[in-house]
């Protein structure tokens, strides 16, 4: 293999389009060690998205008052299926290591907002009802 050019980056040259692809390059593009790491990638995220769709279950049932049993029935399965076809279709259509997925940032930029959002409106709460105001998170509780 040659010397990449000056503006093309690793990515584009050696066309990589995972994180198996860009650990195995490293190794002769060696095709075990792409299955090793795509064997460990699945078995790290999937407690992650286990954890996600049990606290979407969790949230539904306490929203709508019903018992957390009684929705795994419906609602897990329709936020699971929700969940596939969102990633069907904002996710990786075709391998094309030149390919921007800007539908997926601008979702990635979406939740975390949310979820800074939600932080410091926690926050907030937290400080009202422990200290009373942002004057009592400094006062000194010996006097």
């Amino acid at each position: 293999m040659g010397h990449p050019a000056k503006n093309s980056g690793v990515k584009e040259v050696f066309r990589i389009t995972s994180i198996a692809d860009f650990i195995s390059t490293r190794y002769r593009r060696s095709q075990r060690i792409a299955a090793l790491v795509t064997l460990l990638a699945l078995s790290g995220i999937a407690p992650y998205i286990s954890l996600q769709l049990t606290a979407v279950v969790s949230s539904f049932s306490i929203i709508t008052g019903s018992h957390e049993s009684e929705a795994w029935d419906m609602t897990g399965l329709l936020v699971m299926v929700m969940m596939l076809v969102f990633t069907i279709m904002f996710g990786i259509r075709r391998l094309d290591p030149t390919e921007r997925h800007s539908g997926m940032i601008a979702v990635l930029v979406a939740e975390c907002l949310v979820k800074l959002f939600a932080l410091l409106i926690v926050g907030f709460f937290i400080l009202r009802s422990v200290f009373g105001d942002f004057q009592g998170l400094f006062r000194n509780p010996q006097s």
